[in-house]
C-alpha cells in the first residue's frame, strides 16, 4: 500500500512540473529523482525487536549482535546496509502491526524476534507480503515448520536429541538402546522423539528404542532399571533434570548394574547437585555422556567468532566476553548478507528467502551454519564426558546438510 502512495505522489509532482516548464522540471529531477537514486543505492535490514517492555533485557545481547555484525560488515551487493530497528514492546498483539511497518518500509529481510510468541504473531504478516525473516534464539520449531519465509540460526530444543541418537549410533555403535522417560514431561518428550526417530531411520527397526516410563513420583526405580536393562548395547538415553539423573544413576550402580548413560545439556551440572558425591569421593558419574550446550567456546576457531569478540571487547572493556545470544544476533545479520549475496538482488524478497535455504558452512560466530529443509540451522555440536579430572569433549556430532 505504502508503494502505491509513493507512486501516486510521483505521478502527481510530476504533472504539475510538466505544467511549470523545464526549468522547474530540472529542479524536480535533481530534488526528487537523485533522492530516490540515493535510497535506492541503500539496503534496507529489520531489526523486529522488544527494544522495550517485559522482554527487552531477554532480547538486549542478540540486539548487540546485530548491531555489531552491521558495524563490521555494512555494505552488501556493493550498497550500504541501512538498520531499521522496529520495537514490538514485548506485546503479541502490537507485533503484527509492527511487522507490518517494517514491511511497508521497503525492508529486504528482517531479524528477530526474541521470544517466540513474537515471532509468531508477526509470521503471517511476512508470509504475507513475502519477505523473509530470521529469528535469532526462538528454538520452538512451530515458528519454521508453520512458514517458509521463517528460518533460524539458533537450534531448536529437539536438537539435542538428534545429536544424542548420531553418538549412540555411530561412536557407541548401539543398533539398540533403551530411554528411560518420566510421564507428562513434555520438553524432555521433545528431544526423546527426535532421538527415537534419528535411531529408528540408522536402523530400519521399530524396535531399536525401547522405551521405558515412569510415574513422576517414583522413587525407588529398580524396576525401571531393569527393564532399560534388557537391550544388547547397554545404552540408556536419560534427558532430564540432573537431581532426578543422579538418583538413578546411583541406584543402578549400587545394583551391579554397568551401563553407558546418555543425557542431555542439563547434565553439565550433573556431578555437582549432590554435595555427598564430591564429599564422599564417589564415582559412578565417571564415562556419563551428555549432548552439551552449543557456546561460543565451541566456535572460538572461526574468525567471524574472533572478529565478534574483539569487536566486544572494544565496545565494553578489554576481557569482556559477548554471550552465545549475542553471537547469534551476529550470525542472523551474516546471513542476511549471505541470502542477498546468494540470490544477487537486495529486492526481490521471494529470491532472497529461497536463498536462505541454500546457503553452506556459513562460518559465523556461533559456529558453521547451514540450514535445512524447514529452515532449522545445522550446526556441529560437542558430547562431554564426565570424568576423574572433570568434563571433557569426546565427540562432536557434525550432521550431513540435507539428512
Amino acid at each position: 500500500m505504502l508503494r502505491y502512495k509513493q507512486a501516486f505522489a510521483l505521478l502527481t509532482a510530476l504533472a504539475l512540473v510538466l505544467l511549470c516548464g523545464c526549468e522547474s522540471y530540472d529542479n524536480f529531477y535533481k530534488t526528487f529523482f537523485e533522492a530516490q537514486e540515493a535510497a535506492a543505492s541503500v539496503v534496507r535490514i529489520g531489526v523486529f525487536e522488544p527494544f522495550t517492555g517485559a522482554d527487552a533485557e531477554a532480547a538486549a545481547d542478540e540486539i548487540e549482535g546485530i548491531r555489531l555484525a552491521h558495524s563490521l560488515y555494512p555494505q552488501v551487493l556493493g550498497m550500504e546496509v541501512e538498520l531499521v530497528e522496529a520495537d514490538n514492546q514485548s506485546d503479541v498483539t502490537l507485533a503484527p502491526q509492527v511487522a507490518q511497518e517494517l514491511a511497508e518500509a521497503g525492508v529486504s529481510i528482517v531479524l528477530g524476534s526474541c521470544k517466540s510468541t513474537l515471532s509468531l504473531a508477526a509470521s503471517d504478516v511476512f508470509k504475507e507480503n513475502k519477505l523473509p525473516a530470521i529469528a535469532v534464539t526462538c528454538a520452538n520449531p512451530i515458528i519454521t515448520e508453520t512458514s517458509s519465509y521463517y528460518v533460524r540460526v539458533c537450534t531448536i530444543d529437539s536438537y539435542s536429541g538428534y545429536a544424542a541418537a548420531v553418538y549412540a549410533y555411530e561412536r557407541l555403535g548401539a543398533k539398540s538402546v533403551s530411554v528411560l522417560k518420566k510421564e507428562g514431561d513434555d520438553y524432555n518428550d521433545a528431544l526423546i522423539k527426535a532421538f527415537t526417530a534419528k535411531m529408528k531411520s540408522y536402523t530400519g527397526s521399530d524396535f531399536s528404542v525401547n522405551l521405558v516410563e515412569y510415574p513422576p513420583d517414583t522413587e525407588d526405580f529398580s524396576e525401571y532399571i531393569f527393564q532399560a536393562s534388557t537391550t544388547d548395547s547397554g545404552v540408556i538415553y536419560f534427558p532430564c533434570a540432573p537431581e532426578e539423573a543422579i538418583g538413578v544413576i546411583r541406584q543402578a550402580a549400587e545394583e551391579d548394574y554397568s551401563f553407558t548413560w546418555l543425557g542431555s545439556s542439563s547434565w553439565q551440572t550433573l556431578d555437582t547437585v549432590d554435595p555427598s558425591y564430591a564429599e564422599n569421593g564417589e564415582t559412578f558419574l565417571n564415562g556419563i555422556c551428555y549432548v552439551a550446550d552449543l557456546s561460543l567456546e565451541t566456535s572460538s576457531q572461526t574468525e567471524a567468532a574472533q572478529l565478534l569478540r574483539e569487536a566486544y571487547a572494544q565496545a565494553h572493556g578489554e576481557g569482556a566476553e559477548p554471550s552465545y545470544q549475542t553471537a547469534l544476533g551476529f550470525d542472523a545479520y551474516l546471513l542476511a548478507l549471505q541470502a542477498m549475496e546468494l540470490a544477487g538482488t537486495s529486492s526481490d524478497t521471494l529470491a532472497i528467502s529461497k536463498s536462505l535455504y541454500n546457503v553452506y558452512g556459513l562460518e559465523g560466530a556461533s559456529g558453521t551454519l547451514s540450514l535445512d529443509s524447514n529452515g532449522d540451522p545445522i550446526k556441529a555440536i560437542p558430547v562431554n564426558m564426565i570424568r576423574a579430572g572433570g568434563h571433557a569433549q569426546v565427540y562432536v556430532v557434525n550432521p550431513k546438510w540435507g539428512k
